[in-house]
């Protein structure tokens, strides 16, 4: 039996013991208030047995800022979503990405729709009425329009905006009624008086950024001084509310572009029971520990050590290390496979653990030899087992995680998204238990045994429960 160098028992053992402390503890930096995680502990994946749901989206920079840009810009969106009916919210950062996670309670009766909210939050708002009305093709401000002069008004020159509308003929019409701050309807009057007097320009419009204009008009008399009101009928009641709201809130320094979203299970009823469960597992794992290494002495503390490795490396895949897991809703079911994956090491441990001890009855082998024969050659056997639960959990991960595949649109349609990213999330956790387990306890125990069986001072049998050498 073929050994290898003594040193490759230590590098095993600090892998291992690293994957699990980085999961445990987890790395995180702190620029002023703001935290950003690199690797993410038990603390933070949600525990709780609770049927509600977020949804969650991720809005991207589209230029690169500074960490304390962003925590301004996050300082504004709140504001800006205070003017929104929502029943919960939350705004974080992604300094790392130089991204603004939101966070809303998904509720099928709530106003707005999240990606409603989304698209609210992502562009820059900023409001101008401006001279002209001129457009290119893509429906950008061009010409006269475009240029610094134009500007009439802006998001400052509003003190407050009045919503209504009114039934007509058979048809809608909404109305924004903007409230000029004194100065800035002096200025606007005398600037419309001009206009009419120069008669150059026939009109003017109103503009969200340069890339959507909303309203626009004839030049007229200016009536009412302290007032502007603007009246369509082409509006629907989300743009009418989305307008008045970008023009009461003030305009960001960047745009931000949708990445993407979910819909992730909030934890509710019964977190403070998984707590508890989180913490009776923990005193669990401690006493397998103390159980293989008391009965097993060496064996038992590298496969105590092997299975920390594969436990560590599952966890950060839960907590979102691994692209592969970023989208993907893990549930306290997929949970369910944490404890398996230690159950079902330690039972392995303690059956190899038996062998070894009976190997250790003959009189004839040492030991580090006893060591050998019995963790060497289980690759084989246990890829028999793990391969198709990986292959498994994998084919469902992707039938339950692809848009559009019928899986996911059946389990979306009965349950509101819940079994599509609980029984996803469940397949990608298996199947990571089943890698880690073969990477760690299989060929990581086994590449430990041979090097541990090379030191002489383990030959003695008493190192792994046996009788002591005569």
């Amino acid at each position: 039996m073929k050994r290898v160098g003594k040193p490759v028992a230590i590098v095993v053992a600090v892998i291992c013991v690293a994957a699990f402390a980085l999961s445990f503890f987890g790395i995180a930096s702190r620029y002023g208030d703001v935290i950003s995680k690199t690797i993410y502990n038990p603390a933070d994946i949600e525990r709780g047995l609770g049927f509600s749901y977020d949804a969650v989206s991720v809005l991207r920079a589209d230029e690169d800022i500074s960490a304390e840009q962003l925590q301004d810009i996050r300082a504004m969106l709140e504001d800006r979503l205070s003017l929104v009916t929502l029943a919960d919210y939350d705004i974080a950062v992604d300094n790392q990405h130089k991204a603004i996670v939101l966070r809303t309670a998904f509720s099928e009766n709530s106003s707005y729709a999240p990606y409603q909210v989304a698209s609210f939050l992502a562009e820059k708002g900023e409001f101008t009425v401006r001279v002209g009305a001129e457009q290119d093709e893509d429906g950008r401000m061009s010409g006269i329009t475009a240029e610094d002069s134009s500007v009439l008004l802006t998001n400052d020159d509003v003190k407050s905006v009045q919503s209504a509308y009114t039934y007509y003929n058979g048809v809608y019409y909404y109305i924004l009624t903007l409230e000029l701050e004194k100065d800035a309807a002096t200025n606007y009057a005398n600037a419309i008086q001009k206009l009419i007097d120069e008669g150059v320009q026939s009109q003017i419009s109103c503009w969200i950024d340069d890339s959507t204009m909303f309203y626009s008009e004839a030049l007229t008399e200016i009536t009412n001084t302290t007032h502007l009101q603007l009246t369509s009928s082409s509006w629907s009641a989300t743009q009418a509310t989305t307008y008045s709201l970008y023009i009461q809130s003030d305009p960001l320094p960047v745009g931000f572009t949708y990445a993407g979203g979910y819909v992730a299970q909030e934890p509710g009823f019964g977190s403070g029971v998984m707590t508890a469960v989180a913490v009776g597992a923990a005193l669990l794992l401690v006493a397998a520990g103390v159980y293989l290494v008391l009965r097993f002495r060496v064996f038992g503390a590298c496969a105590y050590i092997c299975m920390l490795g594969a436990l560590g490396a599952l966890m950060m895949v839960y907590t979102g290390v691994f692209t592969i897991s970023n989208a993907v809703g893990f549930t306290s079911y997929s949970l369910a496979v944490l404890v398996a994956l230690v159950a079902l090491s330690v039972e392995r441990a303690n059956r190899m653990g038996c062998e070894l001890q009976n190997e250790l009855q003959s009189p004839s082998v040492s030991g580090g030899r006893a060591l050998v024969k019995v963790c060497s050659g289980r690759i084989k056997s246990s890829l028999k087992v793990l391969l198709p639960i990986f292959f498994g959990g994998m084919f469902i991960y992707f039938c339950f995680s692809s848009n559009g595949n019928f899986l996911a649109d059946a389990a979306s349609l009965i349950s509101g998204g819940f079994a599509e990213k609980a029984v996803s999330g469940f397949g990608l956790a298996a199947a990571m238990a089943a890698l880690f387990s073969l990477l760690f306890s299989v060929l990581g125990l086994e590449l430990m045994a041979r090097s541990v069986g090379s030191y002489r001072t383990f030959g003695d049998k008493k190192w792994f429960g046996g009788k002591e050498n005569g």
